[in-house]
């Protein structure tokens, strides 16, 4: 009976809530937020990962495919490197996939892309607790 209610104890203890965060650009819905660095104003991009190419689409109908690779990760976040490829010109940058953290346990995963003089928000408030 002891060594029942021991293994009990282990089987049940990982039955609860376990929280994962999944930093994968690729798995989120990704709204924009804002561009720092340009001129011109910018109202809206869409976002969206899928077999390591980074689509960003312009309200406009401008579109940039970046391809991209994990470059390092942490508990909290992915890092990506970015490419992108205009005509024979190759274009390097980085992106970054986290968490921002709101009072009463709220968050929401946020990607930052930070290329060639701009840094590209964008937040997933689908995800968030």
């Amino acid at each position: 009976l002891i060594l029942f209610s021991v293994f009990l104890m282990f089987v049940l203890s990982g039955c609860g809530k376990k929280e994962t965060r999944d930093f994968h650009m690729e798995n989120h819905a990704w709204t924009f937020s804002e561009v720092v660095g340009s001129e011109n104003p910018v109202s809206d991009l869409e976002c969206a990962a899928v077999d390591e190419i980074l689509t960003i689409k312009s309200a406009s109908g401008n579109k940039w495919e970046l391809t991209y690779k994990i470059s390092g990760k942490d508990t909290n976040s992915l890092i990506y490197e970015l490419e992108y490829v205009n005509g024979t010109e190759a274009v390097n940058g980085m992106a970054v996939s986290s968490i921002t953290e709101y009072a009463k346990g709220k968050y929401e995963y946020t990607l930052v892309i930070d290329m060639d003089g701009y840094a590209i928000y964008f937040y997933d408030r689908e995800s968030e607790e």
